[in-house]
Order: structure tokens, then C-alpha cells, then sequence
């Protein structure tokens, strides 16, 4: 029997830590193709069902407007469904496929899809050492290695940071062996792919590069949840309001607030302390 399940910004994707290497040559649209089918499936139990979906909901979902919207899903669908997944036991190292019976019904733009059986420990019945987080977060990346950088970031976002190698890094992102100057790969991979991780997800993050002599040879990201700082900053406002009211100086009122949000915020609150004080 085949499934429908109504996909949304709140659906979650689920995988274990030790395959997230393996999206690293994924392209933006297999990134989306990827998170959505996986998006309808319950991490937390085993039931692996053929799910059915369309063509048009997948598009409307990203908002994308490609021209031929059935050969580019095509294409990524034969290439996500050819894409090896890799993983060890032991001395043995295991080739497979992640998902099996994908299927297009011509005329009508729906899909069939199936989480390959071998690789259900991988998706299914997840107790620990998995990365999960909902769908909206990567929804309006439009680089590949965006959804890359996040995967990796939300892997070590409980832990508040990730030290990573420059060349493990570029692994992860699937430009080993390109932009061999770190002003480039910084220039046309890193930057952009962390503007558009702050502007649309759910995580903040900066780094700072690890150099060895003159040269970067590594990056520390400091990675926090939005939803940590919006408390944090509400929490501030809050005893920021609360010392304005009991009528503390200004000088103290400045020194508190400005290390967390800046001089936009401060001339909003000296406008509040001169309407207190009766001044224009």
C-alpha cells in the first residue's frame, strides 16, 4: 500500500552521524530531492513504507521554478538513487544504495520512493549518535553547500562549537582539490554558504581560522540555535525595561546594554530615557 504524508516546515529529518560524509557531492537539487523524501519517514520507529509524492508538491515546497521541473527532478532522482552509501563494520566496508524503487508514473508527475532495507539502521529507529532538525531550516538554501555546512554544524550544535581541518572541511563540502587558496574557497564556498545558513536556518554561527605560521590550516565555528539567543536577548530587554523603570543612569543603562546589542539599540533606548525625562 502505497503512503502519502503532507510535508511542512515542522517535518523532520533524521540520519545517523557516520553517513553524513557521504552527502558531500550531492547538488542543490539532489540536497532537496534527499531532505524531502527522507522527510516523510518517523526516524523514531522501523516502519519503512513506499511513500507517493508529486512532482508539483516538491516544487511548490522549495519554491523553485525551473524550466523543465520533471528532467531536472529526473535526473537527480537517477543519480540520487545510483549515489552509493558507504559504512564499516569492522574491517568490512559496506557499498549501497540509499533508497530503492523510485518510480515515475509519466502524465501525472507523481513519485514512488522506499528507503533501501539495508539502509534502515541508517534513517529508521534512531536512539543516538544522529543529527536531526526540521525542514524549513535548509528550505531556501539555493547552494549546495549550504545544506552541507548546516548538516555538519547541526551535528556539533549541542556542543557549541566544531574544530575542524581545512581539508576535512572541504571534504564534507565536496570541493576536495579545488580552491586551493583559502581567500577563494573562503570567497566562493565558506562565506556564502555561512550568509545563507544565519539569514535562513535555525543556527548562528561564525568562525575563526587556525593557523599554523601564516597559513589557515583548520577553522573553529561557534555555532548557537536562534531560538537560545532570541531567549537570551528577550531575557536582556527584559532587565534592560526593568532598569530604565527604577530610574538607573545612563552611563550604567549603556555599559550594560551595548556589548549585546549594539548603538541601533542604544539610540532606542535613549529615546526612551528622554521621553521619561520629559526631553524631545
Amino acid at each position: 500500500m502505497k503512503r502519502t504524508r503532507h510535508i511542512n516546515d515542522n517535518s523532520v529529518i533524521a540520519m545517523k552521524n557516520n553517513i553524513i560524509t557521504t552527502i558531500a557531492n550531492l547538488s542543490v537539487t539532489q540536497s532537496r530531492l534527499f531532505q524531502y523524501i527522507l522527510a516523510h519517514y518517523d526516524s523514531r520507529d522501523g516502519k519503512n513504507y513506499t511513500y507517493e509524492t508529486t512532482v508539483k508538491e516538491l516544487k511548490e515546497f522549495f519554491g523553485v521554478d525551473y524550466q523543465a521541473t520533471w528532467t531536472v527532478v529526473k535526473a537527480a532522482m537517477k543519480q540520487l538513487g545510483s549515489m552509493p552509501l558507504e559504512w564499516r563494520e569492522g574491517n568490512a566496508q559496506h557499498f549501497d544504495n540509499w533508497f530503492t524503487g523510485v518510480t515515475y508514473f509519466a502524465g501525472s508527475g507523481k513519485m514512488q520512493f522506499r528507503i533501501n532495507k539495508d539502509a534502515e539502521p541508517f534513517f529508521l529507529k534512531l536512539k543516538s549518535f544522529f543529527t536531526c532538525y526540521r525542514l524549513g531550516a535548509t528550505k531556501k538554501f539555493t547552494k549546495a553547500a549550504s545544506f552541507k555546512l548546516y548538516l555538519n554544524l547541526s551535528q556539533w550544535a549541542n556542543m557549541t562549537k566544531w574544530d575542524v581541518d581545512l581539508d576535512e572541511l572541504k571534504y564534507r563540502l565536496g570541493v576536495v582539490e579545488k580552491y586551493p587558496a583559502y581567500k577563494d574557497f573562503r570567497r566562493w564556498i565558506l562565506d556564502p554558504a555561512v550568509e545563507e545558513i544565519n539569514e535562513h536556518s535555525d543556527l548562528l554561527v561564525d568562525y575563526i581560522p587556525t593557523k599554523e605560521n601564516r597559513w589557515v590550516v583548520g577553522l573553529l565555528f561557534r555555532i548557537k540555535r536562534k531560538t537560545d539567543v532570541r531567549a537570551a536577548e528577550c531575557k536582556q530587554l527584559h532587565e534592560t525595561n526593568k532598569m530604565l523603570d527604577e530610574g538607573k543612569n545612563d552611563t550604567e543603562n549603556d555599559n550594560y546594554i551595548k556589548p549585546l546589542f549594539g548603538q541601533m539599540f542604544l539610540d532606542d533606548v535613549s529615546e526612551k530615557t528622554n521621553r521619561k525625562r520629559g526631553e524631545p
